[in-house]
C-alpha cells in the first residue's frame, strides 16, 4: 500500500471519529482525556503532577547522566566541558519549553471552555510556531556559539570539547521542541502519564547509547552529545505515533489549517510569556556562569556538580508550579475563580513542605551526592560545591512560592506580572555578575540566587493579592 493511500485511509478515520465526538460532546469520549475543573483540587494537582515529577526526573536525568559520565571517564575537565556550556543548553531549551507552556496555557483554556474550533485551530497554531521558533533559534546558535563561549570566559584547556558537545546539542533543538510540544498538547487534555512512558524509554536509550558511544566507542564528550540527541528523537517519535492512534481529539481537518491572526496573536503572545519568564532567568544564568567560568576548570567542575543536584531537588517545586498551570488554565476557561485561588494555596503548601525535605537531604547527604556525581574526591571540589547546594536548597521554600504564584498568574491569563519578575530578577543577576561575584568571589555566586529570589517573591506577593481581587471583581485581563 502507498503512503498516500495509507495517509487518506488515516485521516478518514480521523474524521469519522470526529464526526462521533461532535455527537457524543467535545472529548469526553476518551478515558485520556482528563477534566481539572471538577473533583478536589488538591488530588487533582497531585494526581496531574507526580507523572510530571516523573518526566521532570528522567528529563534532568539525561544532563544528570552526561556529567556524571564525563566526570567519572574523562575527568573534571570533561566535566567542565559539559559544565562550561550547561547554562547555554539550559537557555534554549527554556525557551522551548517555555513557549510550549504557553501554548499549553491556550489550549487548555480551550478545553475548560469546551471550544471544539479554537482548540483545533490552536494545535495546527501551535505546530507552525514550533517549526518556525525552533529552527531560527538552532541555526542563529549554531552559527554564533564560538563567540559566545569566548564571551563567556570559557577556559582555552576545554574549549574544543565544550563547542563539540553544544554544537550537537544545539542542532538537535527542533527535536527538543517536537517532544516538548507533544507532551503539551497531551498535559492541557490533563494527561501527564503517557509522556512519563515515553520519557523513560527514551532515558534508558539515553544511558544505553552513552554507554555505547563512551565505552565502545570512546568517542567523548562528543559521543554523550550523539546520545542525548537521538533519546530525545525517539520519545518525539513515540509521543507522534501514540497521538496519531490513540488522541483523535488532537487531529485537525483542512479548515483548521487556514490562519487566523486573532489565534497566532494569542498563543504568540502567551507563548513568548511564558519563555521570556523562563529565559530571562536563564539569561542571568548565562551571566553568572560566565564569572564562575572566570574562576578556572576546578571551580566550574564543583558549580556543575552542585548545579545538577539543586536542579535535580528542585523538580518536584517545577512538577507542582506545572500542574497548577494546567489546572488553573482550565478552571480560569470555566470561569471557577474559586478553585483557581484554592489550588494555588495548596500548591504552595505541598511545594514548601517538599522543599524542607530537600534541605534535610542536602545537608545529611550533600557530600556523597556531591562526589557521585563529579566523580572526585578532591576535598576543595566538593567543600565548593557543598557550600553551594546548602545556601541554593536553603532558599527553595521562598523559591516555591515564587514558582506557585507565576504559574497562577500566567494561568489566568496575567502575563506582564511574571515578566516583570523575571525582569527584576535578570537585573539582579547582572548585579551579581558585574559587582558582587567579583566582591565575594564563589561565596557571591552561592548567594545570589536565593537573594533575588526572596526580591521577587515579595514584588510577587503584592501582584497576587491584587489581581485576585481583580478576578473577584471580574476585572478584564491585564
Amino acid at each position: 500500500m502507498s503512503i498516500d493511500k495509507c495517509f487518506l485511509q488515516r485521516l478518514s478515520y480521523s474524521i469519522d471519529i470526529l464526526q462521533i465526538y461532535q455527537k457524543e460532546g467535545f472529548f469526553m469520549a476518551s478515558s485520556r482525556v482528563k477534566d481539572m475543573t471538577s473533583g478536589s483540587p488538591g488530588k487533582l494537582l497531585l494526581a496531574f503532577a507526580l507523572p510530571v515529577l516523573g518526566s521532570n526526573l528522567l528529563q534532568n536525568v539525561y544532563n544528570l547522566v552526561d556529567a556524571t559520565l564525563a566526570g567519572h571517564l574523562y575527568g573534571a575537565s570533561a566535566l567542565a566541558a559539559i559544565g562550561a556550556t550547561a547554562s547555554i543548553y539550559g537557555l534554549l531549551i527554556s525557551l522551548a519549553s517555555g513557549m510550549n507552556g504557553g501554548f499549553e496555557i491556550v489550549l487548555a483554556r480551550a478545553f475548560g471552555s469546551h471550544d471544539e474550533e479554537k482548540f483545533r485551530r490552536a494545535i495546527v497554531t501551535m505546530l507552525v510556531l514550533n517549526l518556525a521558533v525552533s529552527g531560527t533559534i538552532a541555526l542563529l546558535s549554531c552559527l554564533l556559539i564560538r563567540p559566545i563561549l569566548h564571551l563567556m570566559n570559557t577556559p582555552e584547556d576545554i574549549f574544543p570539547q565544550a563547542s563539540r558537545y553544544i554544537l550537537i546539542i544545539l542542532a538537535g533543538m527542533p527535536i527538543t521542541a517536537m517532544y516538548n510540544m507533544e507532551s503539551s498538547l497531551m498535559r492541557s487534555l490533563g494527561n501527564s502519564r503517557t509522556p512519563l512512558l515515553f520519557l523513560i524509554v527514551s532515558t534508558l536509550a539515553n544511558v544505553l547509547l552513552d554507554l555505547l558511544f563512551v565505552l565502545a566507542f570512546d568517542w567523548g564528550v562528543t559521543g554523550i552529545a550523539l546520545a542525548t540527541i537521538l533519546a530525545q528523537l525517539t520519545s518525539a517519535v513515540l509521543c507522534f505515533f501514540y497521538i496519531l492512534r490513540f488522541y483523535p481529539e488532537l487531529h485537525f481537518r483542512r479548515e483548521h489549517t487556514k490562519p487566523e491572526k486573532a489565534l497566532y496573536t494569542e498563543m504568540f503572545a502567551t507563548g513568548v510569556s511564558m519563555a521570556l519568564m523562563s529565559s530571562i532567568f536563564s539569561i542571568g544564568s548565562v551571566c553568572v556562569q560566565s564569572a564562575i567560568n572566570s574562576f578556572g576548570t576546578l571551580t566550574i567542575g564543583a558549580y556543575t556538580a552542585a548545579r545538577k543536584v539543586t536542579e535535580f531537588l528542585n523538580m518536584p517545586g517545577i512538577s507542582l508550579a506545572r500542574s497548577l498551570t494546567v489546572f488553573v488554565s482550565q478552571n480560569y476557561g470555566a470561569g471557577k475563580i474559586e478553585r483557581c485561588k484554592k489550588a494555588c494555596r495548596l500548591n504552595m503548601c505541598y511545594a514548601i513542605v517538599l522543599s524542607i525535605c530537600m534541605i534535610l537531604i542536602v545537608l545529611l547527604f550533600g557530600a556523597p551526592l556531591h562526589r557521585l556525581i563529579s566523580g572526585s574526591d578532591d576535598p576543595e571540589l566538593t567543600r565548593l560545591g557543598v557550600l553551594y547546594m546548602r545556601i541554593e536548597v536553603g532558599g527553595f521554600p521562598v523559591l516555591n512560592i515564587l514558582q506557585s504564584i507565576r504559574m497562577f498568574m500566567q494561568g489566568v491569563g496575567r502575563k506582564i506580572v511574571p515578566i516583570i519578575s523575571s525582569t527584576i530578577e535578570l537585573i539582579g543577576k547582572l548585579l551579581f555578575t558585574w559587582i558582587f561575584i567579583p566582591m565575594l568571589g564563589f561565596l557571591g555566586v552561592c548567594i545570589s540566587e536565593p537573594i533575588l529570589w526572596v526580591a521577587c517573591t515579595i514584588f510577587l506577593i503584592f501582584s497576587y493579592i491584587h489581581v485576585t481581587r481583580q478576578l473577584q471583581e471580574g476585572a478584564s485581563t491585564i
